[in-house]
């Protein structure tokens, strides 16, 4: 579903992106993409997701407070920065890991996933007034979003 709000966010993550030469677009979940450098992100709440992820973030990085679409959000961009700091080998212990874990926590704490979660934080930390300028822009359009279709 496209409307303004949803073309604001795009705009705004995209304009985000332009230092990182990747993409987004909206889709059903967050999600990185690496073969066309492409993040999707989500906007409707997926409760289980939420609680489980930001129970991860929360125990790994106490000192953070974001909402969980720019956790999320920045997650995936973590992957795209640090996707070249692991191997073939890494890779494919990553993708038959990947199905073989027995809860969410397991699988976050998976080394290819903490990596993208701590540049997530690292990045929150080393610029804050830039995370926090994204969040202004992002959280209006998203609140209005959700007000028109939920």
């Amino acid at each position: 579903m496209d409307n303004k709000h949803v073309s604001a966010i795009i705009n705004t993550l995209n304009e985000f992106l332009e230092d990182y030469d990747c993409e987004v677009k909206q889709d059903k979940e967050f999600a990185y993409y690496p073969a066309v450098s492409q993040i999707t992100f989500a906007l409707e709440v997926s409760t289980v997701f939420d609680e489980t992820f930001m129970k991860f973030v929360t125990e790994r990085h106490p000192d953070i407070k974001a909402d969980v679409f720019l956790w999320s959000f920045l997650h995936e961009v973590g992957h795209h920065e640090t996707e070249d700091d692991f191997d073939d080998d890494e890779w494919e212990c990553y993708m038959r890991s990947i199905f073989s874990c027995n809860d969410d926590m397991e699988y976050y704490n998976l080394p290819i996933e903490a990596a993208a979660t701590d540049w997530a934080a690292d990045f929150m930390r080393t610029h804050s007034s830039e995370t926090k300028i994204l969040w202004e822009k992002l959280q209006p359009e998203i609140l209005a979003y959700h007000k028109e279709n939920f």
